[in-house]
């Protein structure tokens, strides 16, 4: 039964969703340009494109707990085009998944970006990117605008909305960290001239300290308040050189309830604008950069410095205590068939010295694509950079029951270490048929964090490897992919063997606007550690593709999964109409 809290909130937004729109139309009509619209045509005075796409997955075995039956998801793109001047985008993506998952950010996003000249709004659930350091691509439900006129030499940008709705704790999902309600406002000003360009933006963002009946202490959850100030200069004083710099400034009132009598201390022009306690701190971010690059050759120096404990609630996730100093090179050689990017430097932690050690290191990137004829390509990637990403095993790709089951789990790592080798090599290339080799190496050192704090037993070294052979018969439709994949995972003292083999083969039907696909993989984990059993998962899959008129995609899949004594069923089908 749907939740009539959820199409009261639908109702809502697309209320105001309705009004800003016309605000903005409106507006836009005020200092428009003189539109000739007898001679305009009829069908350039009002276009409607985009795409829409519905989805629905039905589960059904023993291994049914903490899981909704039913899933479904509708999400869709539009452009409105006006008289060949406004253009109104419009994407959401709507699905039920929320209503069983809490978390600050649900999976259902509606946003709409009217564009003017050069005016965009953007309405709805939507992100934007001021720095780094600031407002760093986190979504908000609420506004923004963007003005950056072609013949204007400053540019304006402001927004301001939700950031994470509250959550409360629920001892039935621990897993599942409680949130206060966080509000966040922005702008950024810039002036652009030829040789150089300077910009200023200002992010603040609040929790609602009243938004939890149950405030969790306990989990070090607490409300919090943030102002984050940012200047930032380009300089440019001949044709391929460029001189870059950045200094942020943050004031992160850890709890925002903190009553004690306030120490005094030194904060700059933050006192007059930001109200502190005794959780106060200010921490500060500067970055600077030199690049000259000529043809296919590319040089640069950079240092970045950014202090203990350094935050910006406008991102998700941040890395402090360091400071770097790197070497940036670049160059294409060999008539373009090998290009080499790398980067190194120092990098060294405990800038205030207050951890029982401090790690000075040598951090590199490497980046190199081999492209010697057409039947081969190698790709090298290497890198040691302190940086947040997500990182699974591909196991959980391969044994992953739908595209939705990530959205319940939020653990994140951060790689210290990733080495990623790529290679393809065309066995043979004739006439209509072809054999491909593909070859997949990775390493990844990680260690996992949650909430920032790292997680017991969360130091983790991947060892990834497949390798597959892709068939391919142009003239009878048919394409057969075999591959074996095999993961070593350490995790603390314990390792992990997950591998096996995969088999999958596909036909296309009636002038290739049908594909039918079957597929089946097996893999097996085991332990070093002899209290954990050895698992044995076998995934099934028949799938089904109909392209009708070009512009209506349909798909029908089934799959079987079994997990041990565990069996599951998943039955899906989507549509996808583009227009």
């Amino acid at each position: 039964m749907t939740n009539p809290n959820i199409i009261k909130n639908l109702q809502l937004n697309m209320t105001r969703l309705l009004q800003l729109t016309a605000m903005l139309l409106v507006a836009s009509s005020l200092s428009a340009q003189t539109i000739d619209l007898n001679n305009l045509d009829e069908k350039k005075k009002l276009k409607l494109s985009g795409g829409l796409s519905a989805g629905m997955i039905g589960y059904a075995g023993n291994s049914m707990a903490n899981r909704n039956p039913y899933t479904w998801n509708v999400a869709g793109n539009l452009n409105l085009r006006i008289l060949e001047t406004i253009d109104i985008p419009v994407s959401m993506n709507i699905s039920n998944a929320n209503r069983e998952l809490k978390v600050p950010n649900t999976p259902s996003r509606l946003s709409i970006h009217p564009t003017y000249k050069g005016v965009t709004a953007h309405i709805g659930d939507v992100n934007m990117t001021y720095s780094p350091y600031s407002l760093n691509g986190h979504q908000f439900t609420g506004v923004g605008v963007e003005i950056a006129p072609q013949k204007r030499k400053f540019r304006y940008s402001a927004m301001g909305g939700k950031f994470q709705q509250a959550v409360e704790y629920d001892s039935a999902f621990s897993n599942q960290l409680a949130a206060y309600e966080r509000w966040g406002y922005g702008g950024k000003v810039q002036f652009v001239q030829d040789i150089f360009d300077i910009g200023l933006n200002v992010f603040t963002a609040k929790d609602r300290e009243n938004s939890l009946v149950t405030q969790p202490d306990t989990f070090g959850i607490v409300p919090q308040q943030n102002l984050v100030g940012t200047v930032d200069l380009a300089f440019r004083p001949f044709k391929g050189f460029e001189i870059k710099t950045e200094f942020a400034m943050s004031a992160l009132t850890q709890d925002i309830r903190d009553q004690s009598e306030v120490v005094e201390r030194t904060s700059g022009m933050f006192n007059l604008v930001f109200p502190e306690n005794n959780s106060t701190a200010y921490y500060t971010a500067q970055k600077i950069s030199m690049n000259y690059q000529k043809k296919t050759n590319q040089i640069g120096v950079g240092y970045e410095k950014i202090d203990p404990g350094y935050r910006t609630l406008g991102a998700y996730f941040f890395a402090n205590d360091l400071e770097n100093i790197t070497l940036n090179l670049g160059k294409v050689m060999m008539k373009n068939k090998l290009s080499v990017f790398a980067r190194g430097g120092i990098q060294r932690d405990d800038l205030d010295g207050n951890k029982a050690g401090a790690n000075q290191r040598f951090v590199g990137s490497l980046n190199t694509n081999f492209t010697p004829n057409e039947r081969f390509n190698l790709g090298v990637n290497y890198s040691n950079f302190r940086t947040f990403m997500r990182i699974k095993s591909q196991f959980q790709f391969i044994n992953q029951l739908n595209q939705y089951q990530a959205l319940d789990t939020f653990n994140f790592t951060q790689i210290s270490q990733n080495l990623n080798i790529n290679s393809t090599y065309v066995l043979k290339q004739k006439d209509s048929l072809s054999h491909s080799l593909i070859a997949n190496l990775g390493l990844q050192d990680v260690y996992a964090e949650q909430g920032g704090n790292e997680q017991p037993g969360g130091s983790n070294t991947f060892y990834n490897v497949s390798l597959a052979h892709a068939f391919q018969n142009n003239r009878s439709n048919v394409d057969i992919v075999t591959g074996y994949f095999y993961t070593h995972n350490m995790v603390s003292e314990d390792k992990f063997i997950t591998q096996g083999p995969s088999l999958t083969v596909g036909k296309k039907l009636f002038k290739k606007a049908m594909r039918i696909s079957a597929s089946v993989n097996y893999n097996n984990t085991s332990s070093s550690n002899s209290a954990i059993d050895p698992v044995n998962v076998i995934n099934s899959r028949v799938s089904l593709s109909v392209r009708m008129k070009k512009s209506h995609n349909l798909s029908l899949s089934a799959m079987q999964q079994n997990r041990g004594s565990d069996v599951s069923q998943i039955g899906s089908i989507s549509y996808y109409f583009t227009f």
